[in-house]
């Protein structure tokens, strides 16, 4: 008997109006009706003739036509003993106790970001991004990058204001390639959007913390732990320890709720708060019209900036999408947002 099947990798979301299969290989996505849905589930367990014999002979047609594509594109394959090929396990499991890290700097820091990382280190913290929404001098981005390659640091990027001497990107793309441990640099407030092998310019004027949160395609991540994550924690907060401009210690920069501030308090005390580690459990699964959605395992998520502030599992703010439609619409412009909007004092944005 003869059987098809899609890869192990390519794993089927189903979605309110529509499916969704994500190469977690490839980083592919491929959309089908929901109706297929069920059909692909069926085709796991049951030989591909019995599975054609309940349907009838346009749906036929349509499922054969849909089979032909996914082994043209790579994605699925004929078999005969459908047991051979096993489910991909998506258990997670991340041994640090903090995994990644945001720091955040503008003139008025006056905390200690050495000590911070140095705290970092002792956690064993792998991924960090420094945030600074003014200008950023090459030696402090040098000294950062330094203090990482002491610790388990895997890479640390950086979110700058555009240079005021613009000899400073040739002084710091040496810098990247002598110190690799510098993964990617964001110019923000610069006159054009360039991207190139060492930078990225964007001309979005980031002035503080409420200018992050934003859902776009862009940031899907069709990849195995970032799926794997999502299917037990929340893939933004999940193991990340935050410091804002002013010390205070967080889940995110942009959240009210605060665990002490690193000029007084050791990370490590933070973190043990039993309700610091709270949201890092809120699932996809879990949020409202998230849940709906056939994107919800490769996409981010807010916590910080929802449309119901009284409600941990309320929609993120800043996405326009609606699994309804299938359609994205700007979010800012939303006249049913307007109201959070100005409670965040977004206006402006």
């Amino acid at each position: 008997m003869k059987y098809f099947l899609i890869f192990s990798n390519c794993i089927l979301t189903k979605g309110k109006n529509r499916s969704l299969i994500s190469d977690l290989k490839n980083q592919q996505l491929y959309f089908l009706p929901n109706d297929f849905y069920k059909i692909l589930l069926d085709l796991k367990t049951e030989p591909l003739e019995e599975v054609k014999s309940k349907l009838d002979k346009e749906s036929q047609e349509i499922l054969m036509e849909y089979i032909d594509y996914y082994i043209e594109e790579g994605i699925g394959f004929y078999c005969n003993n459908p047991k051979a090929f096993p489910d991909l396990n998506l258990q997670y499991y991340s041994p640090e106790i903090i995994n990644n890290a945001i720091i955040d700097i503008d003139d008025t820091s006056s905390y200690n970001v050495v000590e911070v990382i140095n705290q970092l280190i002792e956690l064993r913290c792998k991924f960090l991004q420094v945030r600074a929404y003014n200008y950023l001098t090459v030696s402090k981005i040098k000294e950062i990058a330094n203090i990482c390659t002491r610790g388990y640091f895997r890479n640390v990027d950086f979110i700058v204001k555009y240079p005021e001497n613009k000899d400073d990107s040739s002084v710091l793309q040496n810098l990247m390639l002598n110190l690799p441990i510098i993964g990617n640099i964001t110019f923000h407030s610069s006159p054009k959007n360039i991207k190139n092998d060492f930078f990225e310019f964007t001309n979005k004027i980031i002035a503080n913390n409420t200018y992050c949160g934003i859902i776009t395609e862009g940031y899907f991540s069709a990849n195995i732990k970032t799926f794997s994550e999502s299917q037990h924690y929340n893939t933004c907060l999940n193991q990340k320890v935050s410091i804002d401009v002013n010390g205070d210690i967080k889940n995110c920069p942009s959240m009210k709720q605060n665990f002490g501030n690193v000029k007084d308090v050791n990370l490590t005390t933070a973190i043990s708060v039993t309700d610091f580690k709270k949201k890092w459990n809120i699932k996809k699964d879990q949020i409202d019209t998230c849940k709906d959605c056939e994107f919800r395992h490769i996409c981010t998520d807010c916590r910080a900036y929802v449309e119901n502030p009284k409600d941990d599992y309320s929609k993120p703010l800043k996405c326009g999408y609606c699994p309804n439609t299938n359609q994205w619409k700007e979010w800012s412009t939303n006249p049913l947002k307007q109201k959070v909007i100005a409670h965040y004092g977004m206006q402006k944005q």
